[in-house]
């Protein structure tokens, strides 16, 4: 399988990094086997394995960024293997050390985004460290940060649509993007920001499930969107509003469920529908 590949690859690159330590491309190389690695053990909860190899992978990295400073690609593969590092630490409950981790990520990002602003797999990069922040800022409760991030974030995904409109992925990104930051003000009592974003959100979720409408992702983001604009117009009094929302959410939802039993997520959704 997946990891029977990757395992081999690693053990073939370890060894040619041995034989020829002073060949940058093929210790980046290692540093990126050791990354897919833990990514995969991480997302299939083997903690401890994972951090094994995404420490690996970052020391492989910076060694190799240390001597070859100049190499954008190497800056962001540093910057990708610290996103990954924050979030083993925050499944781990380390909240200080994702940050640290992601913080440096978007640093990194930053720095790559100034150089080619024409580069949007980077800037994409960007927006998911300014999301990743916003989202733990808020956890932590500092609003105030968490609601810099967020919006930053949005004016990231609006940039990516307007460069590529007829790119699904960032305009699913701009649809989570207006979701999140409606959430930041829905925490501040600011519901007529909030519920603008919201009706953004959904508007956008509507776009991408009818030119994608086998697409289950896309289904589950216009889920997601009418359960909380729906919330809020609950909390404001407007029930004839919040009701046919509600009653969307939960026939997407089981919708979902009925084409994939086998997704825990889907399941998890449906249960708290």
């Amino acid at each position: 399988g997946a990891m029977a590949s990757m395992e081999a690859a690693f053990t073939l690159t370890r060894t040619l990094v041995q034989s020829a330590p002073e060949q940058l491309a093929w210790s980046m190389d290692l540093a990126t086997c050791s990354h897919e690695l833990g990514s995969l053990h991480l997302s299939l909860g083997h903690l401890e394995i994972a951090e094994g190899y995404l420490r690996d992978a970052e020391a492989g990295v910076r060694g190799v960024v240390s001597r070859a400073p100049e190499r954008p690609d190497w800056l962001r593969e540093l910057a990708v293997v610290n996103v990954k590092l924050g979030d083993l630490h925050l499944e781990l409950g380390q909240s200080p050390a994702a940050m640290a981790c992601w913080s440096e990520a978007l640093e990194l990002c930053r720095r790559l985004v100034e150089a080619r602003p024409l580069e949007l797999t980077w800037l994409r990069d960007l927006y998911l460290s300014c999301a990743k922040l916003g989202d733990l800022h808020a956890n932590l409760g500092h609003a105030p940060t968490a609601l810099h991030h967020t919006d930053e974030a949005l004016r990231i995904a609006r940039q990516l649509v307007a460069r590529e409109p007829e790119r699904l992925d960032w305009l699913c990104s701009l649809c989570v993007a207006c979701g999140r930051l409606g959430a930041r003000y829905q925490e501040a009592s600011n519901s007529v920001a909030a519920i603008t974003l919201f009706q953004e959100s959904l508007a956008l979720a509507r776009q991408l499930v009818a030119r994608a409408p086998g697409e289950p992702q896309w289904l589950r983001e216009l889920s997601v969107a009418c359960n909380k604009l729906g919330s809020l117009e609950q909390a404001r009094g407007n029930v004839d509003v919040s009701r046919p929302l509600f009653e969307e959410a939960l026939a997407i939802r089981r919708q979902l469920v009925a084409e994939d039993p086998a997704r825990l997520d889907w399941l998890r959704d449906l249960a708290h529908a």
